[in-house]
């Protein structure tokens, strides 16, 4: 997964759709190009009426300083995995998504962007996993993707997809320009 999300729906819409309220600090900012480090929007368990936005990647409890954290977790292996541990237990997410991004190279070339996004939807979730890491002077809310095993439809690009839960017909993958 090379980490590339995009959520650019309108705020009015995005809160109808997921019957939630944008609380983020700053508000809501549609985005094509949200790259790891930067914040995504989710839907916590301890919040399911309200949108906030948290840092992309997941950093380890037991990490003495703020890092960029890991940005996806594999579903098959993630509840083994110590890093996930906490979040594991008890902080399932939904991170909004209008769309995400894959590379794929063809004969050694260049690899050129694919957009994974669904036709019928301008906005979706996909799972994920948050905790909160805790330094000395400050706390910083993190979250990560749940991968799972590839459908017919992205297969072909070599990638996992996020952990969703939408019907192939539904999800279109196309060569960004």
């Amino acid at each position: 997964m090379c980490g590339r999300n995009s959520l650019f729906i309108d705020q009015a819409d995005l809160e109808a759709r997921f019957d939630a309220e944008v609380v983020a600090d700053g508000g809501y900012t549609p985005r094509y190009n949200i790259a790891p480090g930067e914040d995504l929007y989710i839907i916590t368990n301890e919040g399911s009426d309200e949108i906030d936005a948290y840092h992309w990647g997941l950093i380890p409890f037991w990490a003495d300083e703020h890092e960029e954290g890991i940005i996806s977790a594999r579903s098959e292996t993630a509840g083994e995995k110590r890093v996930f541990e906490r979040a594991w237990e008890s902080r399932p997410c939904l991170v909004l998504s209008s769309g995400f991004y894959e590379w794929q190279s063809s004969n050694g070339g260049s690899k050129q962007p694919y957009r994974i996004y669904r036709e019928d939807d301008p906005a979706f979730a996909m799972a994920g996993l948050w905790d909160v890491w805790e330094g000395d002077d400050e706390r910083i809310s993190c979250v990560t993707i749940i991968t799972t095993e590839p459908n017919d439809l992205v297969n072909c690009l070599g990638v996992k997809p996020r952990g969703l839960s939408v019907g192939s017909r539904s999800i279109r993958a196309g060569r960004k320009a």
